[in-house]
């Protein structure tokens, strides 16, 4: 399914689904390239097309927390940059895992942080996978479990938001 109809179908049950905040309306390209240049990473096109049609949600206005906007991404971002300084600075080392998918390294600077519950679990864009992996792929990462749950690119991961709000309200996948 292209991207633009699973976001049509994805607003519908969005729209349909009980206790989500709205989603935003569309980030401006201009902010969308501060992002990149701020964080360093060009974001991939599939990322940079839904960011132009909905800049994130309201917390807790995506399935798993909150889809985050422009800003928050690159607030992020930082943040978890900085805890991966702080561990290498305390001599932790942190293996991300499955290595072929997702490479070798916790938080480099290569993940764009996507959704994430306030509670330490994100979903993140990835722009340097490991020798399997694909560029776009979206992981999940949870404190430093890493690759759980490995998707090809941002339309399966949003097949998968769609399912999930299609079965929370009763529905299976249409």
């Amino acid at each position: 399914m292209e991207l633009d109809e699973l976001w049509t179908r994805i607003e519908v049950a969005h729209a349909d689904a009980s206790g989500l905040g709205p989603l935003r309306p569309g980030a401006d390209a201009s902010d969308i390239r501060w992002a990149e240049q701020s964080i360093g990473v060009t974001f991939p096109a599939a990322l940079r097309a839904s960011l132009l049609r909905h800049d994130g949600s309201e917390p807790g206005g995506w399935p798993g927390g909150q889809l985050l906007p422009v800003a928050r991404i690159v607030e992020e971002h930082r943040s978890l940059r900085r805890f991966r300084e702080l561990q290498r600075g305390h001599g932790l080392t942190v293996l991300a895992h499955p290595r072929d998918l997702v490479g070798a390294r916790l938080w480099p600077g290569g993940w764009i942080p996507l959704v994430t519950d306030g509670e330490g679990r994100y979903e993140v864009v990835d722009t340097v996978p490991g020798p399997s992996g694909r560029v776009g792929q979206v992981i999940t990462v949870k404190g430093t479990a890493v690759g759980d749950r490995v998707l090809p690119d941002a339309p399966a991961y949003l097949q998968r938001v769609l399912d999930d709000l299609l079965r929370s309200a009763g529905f299976g996948r249409l």
